[in-house]
């Protein structure tokens, strides 16, 4: 099986792990340096999401780190599934958290003014955070499409066959990309990936 980018257990990989956890670490550092953040939920969220985040992305670099010096396979189907379902799960409560924060700052920079005397808040530290944000999202999200595709890789490659709940994982994922497809109204780029998802002889057949 070709190897692909941001494997499991691939150096590629473990450099986007680290990447994820540091830009986490560091937009939590600075958003909590930030005076009057507990104001917004928003900001709260951004913490709380982060810091799931750089817990995820932390644990999963230990496991890329140990597989590379051990030399183990970690692309089975089972771990793969785990972590298809860990990461989209993990980078849709970040983008979330992301966004809600960003709309915040904007409110308090444009519309209520807030970054201005009298109450001076610290919206460029806002600012920092929010981008540090965004950066380890784009790396999580990264991660998340390998999985993605790793996973459909996986499941034809491999001599075990995928129990169901594995199996239902990759069909919902694999509904959710078609639906987007479809929904661009392009025939070449929807036949392009229905050729491609029926080449991995995933369960997922267009009906139209």
């Amino acid at each position: 099986m070709k190897e692909m980018f941001g494997g499991p257990g691939k150096v590629s990989g473990l450099g986007l792990r680290v990447g994820q956890f540091v830009f986490a670490a560091a937009s939590i550092v600075v958003m909590v340096s930030a005076r009057g953040f507990f104001n917004a939920t928003a900001f709260c969220y951004l913490i709380a999401s982060m810091g799931l985040q750089l817990l995820w992305s932390f644990g999963l670099a230990c496991l890329d780190l140990h597989a590379l010096r051990s030399k183990k396979n970690l692309q089975n189907p089972v771990l793969v599934s785990l972590f298809v379902v860990g990461d989209w799960v993990t980078s849709i409560l970040s983008l979330a958290a992301a966004c809600a924060a960003a709309g915040v700052t904007v409110l308090f920079a444009r519309d209520l003014h807030y970054c201005r005397a009298p109450y001076n808040f610290p919206c460029s530290r806002f600012q920092i955070s929010i981008a540090l944000a965004f950066i380890s999202w784009f790396l999580l999200a990264i991660s998340s499409h390998v999985m993605f595709w790793l996973l459909a890789a996986v499941s034809h490659f491999s001599s075990m066959p995928l129990c169901p709940a594995h199996r239902l994982i990759a069909i919902l994922c694999c509904n959710i990309l078609v639906f987007e497809v479809k929904s661009l109204r392009k025939t070449t780029i929807e036949g392009y990936v229905m050729s491609f998802l029926t080449s991995f002889s995933l369960p997922c057949k267009n009906e139209s």
